[in-house]
């Protein structure tokens, strides 16, 4: 199974780590094609979570036998169900956007996916809640460090 080419994001020199051979996550930038916003969730506030109240992308690890995308497929519709119907949320097209080793050691690939509308949508299995950012508000919200890990750092540089 091949991996599409994802871009490249290179961390600072004290992120480069040696990454475990199932330490992998995928996760989505969503854009509201509608309201012109990015969507992410609030993570948990919980004992032990890496992160705990900072603002997150839609994703998660990815299991053994699971690609890239149908991980981030899988994720996002676990956390973020149709309010309507309870179903899982899912979108049509994921990009790849970049992949890069975290602090960790985890190896992260990222994904942009556009979606007419994500009015009606509520949380699934995590998060304490969903967050929409302008673009404008994105970067202002990652200059000032409010997303978990190093999201930052990949906002800043590519948006």
């Amino acid at each position: 199974m091949t991996t599409p080419d994802y871009l490249q994001f290179e961390q600072p020199a004290a992120d480069s780590v040696e990454v475990a051979p199932l330490s992998r996550a995928s996760g989505s930038f969503i854009l509201d094609t509608s309201s012109n916003e990015y969507l992410f969730i609030r993570r948990d506030n919980l004992p032990g979570l890496p992160s705990p109240n900072m603002i997150g992308l839609v994703g998660g690890f990815i299991e053994a036998d699971e690609s890239v995308e149908a991980a981030c497929r899988r994720e996002i519709g676990e956390e973020l169900v149709v309010a309507a119907t309870g179903k899982p949320f899912e979108v049509d097209e994921l990009k790849p956007f970049a992949q890069f080793a975290n602090s960790a050691g985890t190896r992260l690939y990222i994904h942009m996916t556009e979606v007419a509308s994500t009015e009606g949508l509520e949380l699934g299995s995590e998060g304490s809640e969903i967050v929409r950012l302008s673009r404008e508000a994105m970067l202002r919200a990652a200059a000032a460090h409010e997303f978990a890990g190093s999201y930052n750092e990949l906002i800043l540089a590519r948006f």
